[in-house]
């Protein structure tokens, strides 16, 4: 009987080596905006022109 697909990634898995896995290590980094009056993040989905949590104007010209 032929051998199945998880029967072969099982007996491949057994006889790798861990010289055989390679990977790289990735530095994740996210930027955050913050608002200058309370210090709240600023989120683009909530608006961008003020702040939802203390009414800090960033931008008052209308967009």
């Amino acid at each position: 009987m032929a051998e199945s697909i998880v029967e072969r990634m099982r007996r491949q898995a057994f006889a790798s080596t861990k010289r055989d896995v390679h990977y790289e290590e990735e530095q994740l980094t996210t930027e955050t905006t913050v608002c200058p009056g309370c210090g709240a993040g600023r989120a683009e989905e909530h608006g961008v022109k003020e702040c939802r949590y203390c009414g800090y104007v960033f931008i008052s010209a209308d967009l």
